[in-house]
Order: structure tokens, then sequence, then C-alpha cells
């Protein structure tokens, strides 16, 4: 694969469109565009009581970046939270739009431990859960990318350990993946963007 960077900087400016959001401050949440609307989706603030066992479920939707309205309230930690249905609260998990659907692909360990399901929706309300135990380590910091019709698991990081895996996995449907060992160098951390 060959990269080529663009050095011709063109000016920009950031605009504040909204100096109170609607929702708890987080760290690790999920950033989606789908259906022409923005996404959040849960997150992690272990010093606001918003944050049951420090992560959240919720799902928050936005057509203007100004205007948010959680359409799915957290669950996780309290009586009302079914795992069978629903997904735990979680921290730096992958989040991609693929196949008509938003995804959920695995988590950290802020929960005292990783997170290997795969959770996926069409409305941000209704999760499925495509599998329990995905086949590859557990990981965090991971990214999950849709690229040719399959997503894309590409790196790991081990919070406990901190060791880096040089791998990517694929997979159409969240539940059959085929797993690669990579040859690049391993990095801490990596941006990837989409036109």
């Amino acid at each position: 694969m060959h990269l080529s960077i663009d050095t011709d900087l063109v000016p920009y400016h950031w605009t504040c469109i909204s100096n109170s959001a609607y929702f708890a401050p987080r760290d690790g949440a999920g950033a989606l565009v789908y259906e022409d609307t923005m996404w959040l989706i849960g997150g992690w603030n272990p010093r606001h009581n918003y944050f049951p066992r420090i992560c959240t479920n919720d799902v928050w939707r936005s057509e203007n970046g100004a205007d948010w309205v959680c359409v799915k309230p957290n669950t996780f930690g309290k009586d009302t939270f079914d795992p069978e249905t629903d997904w735990e609260g979680r921290h730096t998990a992958g989040y991609a739009v693929h196949d008509g659907r938003m995804w959920i692909v695995a988590g950290d360990c802020n929960q005292g431990h990783y997170h290997s399901d795969v959770w996926s929706s069409e409305d941000g309300v209704t999760w499925d859960r495509s599998t329990d135990q995905v086949p590859w380590a557990l990981r965090t910091l991971h990214y999950t990318v849709a690229h040719d019709g399959w997503l894309w698991v590409i790196g790991v990081r081990r919070s406990h350990s901190l060791r880096l895996k040089k791998n990517a996995s694929t997979t159409t449907s969240g539940d059959r993946v085929t797993t690669t060992n990579g040859s690049a160098s391993q990095r801490t951390s990596l941006s990837l963007s989409a036109a």
C-alpha cells in the first residue's frame, strides 16, 4: 500500500456551535456519521455521577452538531440492564458504519474485563449482538473501519501489558473473521479517515 500526503495546507478555522452540550462530558466514545446524522455512542468519565461503573451505554444523535437527542438512555449499571439484549457501557471500542448499520466492536477493560462482543444497530435504539466472543486476542485502542464490503479491525493495545500487536482482522457480518499478521511497525496511535 502506498500513501501520499498532500503537503499544501488549506487554511481553516474551528467554529464553536455550542458551549454547553446536552450530554455529559466523556472520553473514548464512538463518533459516527450514519444516515446523514452525527452519533455519539457510550464513553467514559470516572469523575461524573452520570456514569455508572465509569462507563455508559447511551446513544445520542444530532442533525447539526448543536442540538442533540438521546435516542437510547443509559441502562448499564441499572436494574433495567439486560446483558442478553444490550451492550455494556464501554470506552475505546471500535466503531464503524457498515452494511447499513452502526457497529460496536469489543472495548477496553474499564469495567474490570475486556469486551469481546460485537453489536450493530440500524437506529441506535435497538442493538443486535453478532457475537459474544470475537476470535482474535482481546484488545483496546484498535481501529474499526469499513472498506470494500468488509469491517476491518486494525491494531491493538492491551492496556495492562502495553504490548502492541501488528495485525488486522476482517469480517462482513461480525461473526466470521479472518485475521492477518501485518509487517507494519508497531504504533501506539493511528489516524484513519474516509472521504
